[in-house]
Parts: C-alpha cells; sequence; structure tokens
C-alpha cells in the first residue's frame, strides 16, 4: 500500500510540476478567437469581465512566476474539486 501511495505521490509532484512549466513554454502568441477579434477589428468592443486568472497568470511582479503559479493553482483547485466529487458520488 505505501508502494501505490509513492507513485500516487509522484504522480501529482510530476503533474505539478508540467503545471507551472506550462505558461513557460506555451506560445505567447493570442487564441484564436482573440486573434480574429484583432484581424476583424472589433476587440475595442468587447467587455471587460471577472477573470480569475486574467491572461492566465497571477497579478505577481515575476512574469514567469505569475504564469506558473496560476497553473500550478489550477491543478490544486481542479484536483481538490475532483476529490470532492468523488467523495459525494462515491456516498450515493
Amino acid at each position: 500500500m505505501l508502494k501505490n501511495n509513492k507513485y500516487l505521490y509522484l504522480i501529482i509532484a510530476f503533474i505539478a510540476f508540467l503545471a507551472f512549466l506550462n505558461p513557460i513554454l506555451s506560445s505567447s502568441f493570442p487564441d484564436g478567437l482573440e486573434k480574429v477579434a484583432e484581424t476583424k477589428s472589433f476587440i475595442n468592443q468587447a467587455q471587460s469581465s471577472f477573470s480569475l486568472f486574467e491572461d492566465y497568470s497571477i497579478p505577481i511582479n515575476n512574469d514567469l512566476l505569475s504564469g506558473g503559479a496560476a497553473g500550478l493553482l489550477g491543478v490544486i483547485v481542479s484536483y481538490l474539486l475532483l476529490l470532492k466529487i468523488g467523495k459525494i458520488l462515491s456516498k450515493n
């Protein structure tokens, strides 16, 4: 049983590492919808809305850490949410 937990923690650590590294390696070009809005000149008509991770980052002074921290926090929140859903579904 302990050996299985060791692998689970290793997998979780690897996923967290990839989540942190992903923004560093990803493209800085806009996504498809944003690119079309810029090309067709209606990007300025977009209304601002609430975003938890605006531009896939957390507002801190270091751009490199900002994207990585947002990715890592996103993985943690997703994991905790799925864990809670699993507990709720396992009761039924």
